[in-house]
C-alpha cells in the first residue's frame, strides 16, 4: 500500500494498525524493525508497506537495494506461507489439453488469420518487433 504519508505515524496508518481491525504491518511484524524511507528521495517517511489479515503468516520480509525498485520507490519483498494464503488443500495442477489448429478449410484459416491480425494490430506487435530489431543492430 502506498500512502504518500508515513505509514507508522500518520492517522490512516495508525488506524490500520488498530487492534479492532485484526491486521498487521508485515515488515514490522516479521523483522521487528520499521521500514526505512521507501521513496528514493525521501529522508524520513516510509510511504509503502503491506498490511495483512490476522492468521496470514509472513516467513521473511525485506527490500530490494536502493535504485533497484520500481521507478522512484524501493520494492518490498514478502514471502508468505502458501498454507496461510491458500489453506491446506492446494489446487491440483492439471495440464491443459492440447488443441490442434484445424487448417483444412479456407473459412477456418481466414477466421484465424483475421483474429490473429486484429490482435497483432491491437497490441502493436509488428511495430514492437521492428523496434526490437533496430535496437539489436
Amino acid at each position: 500500500m502506498e500512502m504518500l504519508k508515513n505509514v507508522y505515524t500518520e492517522r490512516f496508518g495508525k488506524r490500520l494498525a488498530g487492534d479492532d481491525l485484526l491486521i498487521t504491518e508485515q515488515c514490522l511484524n516479521t523483522t521487528g524493525k520499521n521500514l526505512p524511507p521507501t521513496h528514493i528521495g525521501g529522508k524520513t517517511n516510509t510511504i509503502d508497506t503491506c498490511f495483512v489479515a490476522e492468521g496470514t503468516k509472513c516467513m521473511t520480509a525485506g527490500m530490494l537495494p536502493k535504485y533497484e525498485g520500481l521507478g522512484n520507490q524501493w520494492c518490498s519483498i514478502l514471502d508468505f506461507s502458501s498454507e496461510s494464503i491458500l489453506g491446506t488443500s492446494m489446487p491440483k495442477i492439471v495440464r491443459a489439453s492440447a488443441r490442434k489448429l484445424n487448417c483444412a478449410t479456407e473459412r477456418i484459416r481466414y477466421g484465424y488469420s483475421k483474429v490473429l491480425n486484429q490482435l497483432c494490430d491491437q497490441h502493436r506487435i509488428f511495430s514492437k518487433l521492428v523496434k526490437l530489431e533496430k535496437e539489436l543492430r
